[in-house]
């Protein structure tokens, strides 16, 4: 299975959903809000595709598992991400819904696991409910913003590649155990001992 992100742009309202850790460092230091996981899903399965709309005030990501979907949305304007391959699988029992807001230009449509998010949507305008695909694992959001976590009593180290890191931090959890563990040492003396911080969660 593979761990599906979830961050949140409050400059333009929408959400955003990616498994690529380089995304999301990328997006997290342009300013983009962690929020935590979005859900997790198998690496195979019917194929989802993600698309991008460069004419809504803002920009505008959509989802689906239709690829006659995606293409009508492409011969309108939109241009297929990932060079048009999949960024997601469909497949498990776990149901991952999607809202529309009408009013929304960027973030029009929003995804979760979440039942009460969903139901809260709709309860508050949004419309167009529905069962996007199907996801292995339901969400765990946290809402941090990584960048204004105080400084951990521990930091964890990679066995191999010398970088260290928060507890809380994304790339961690990608990271089977036997190459993780925790240390006792401050980051003057990681840094002393070679070390680097980590990109993302900048301990």
């Amino acid at each position: 299975m593979t761990d599906v992100y979830r961050l949140y742009n409050e400059n333009t309202g929408e959400h955003f959903y990616t498994a690529d850790l380089k995304e999301i460092d990328t997006l997290f230091n342009i300013g983009w809000n962690y929020e935590g996981l979005g859900w997790r899903g198998f690496l195979s399965g019917d194929p989802v595709y993600r698309l991008y709309n460069p004419n809504a005030n803002g920009g505008d990501h959509y989802y689906t598992a239709s690829i006659e979907e995606a293409t009508a949305l492409k011969n309108l304007g939109w241009i297929f991400d990932n060079d048009g391959q999949p960024v997601f699988y469909s497949g498990g029992n776990v149901n991952l819904y999607v809202v529309y807001n009408p009013n929304a230009s960027s973030g029009s449509h929003h995804y979760t696991t979440d039942v009460e998010e969903y139901n809260g949507l709709l309860d508050l305008g949004w419309t167009n409910g529905a069962v996007a695909w199907k996801v292995a694992e339901k969400g765990d959001l946290e809402d941090i913003d990584l960048s204004v976590l105080p400084s951990p009593d521990h930091y964890i180290i990679e066995r191999i590649g010398k970088v260290y890191h928060r507890p809380t931090c994304l790339k961690v959890r990608k990271l089977w155990s036997p190459f993780r563990k925790v240390t006792d040492l401050t980051a003057e003396e990681l840094l002393d001992q070679g070390y680097i911080p980590c990109s993302l969660c900048r301990p």
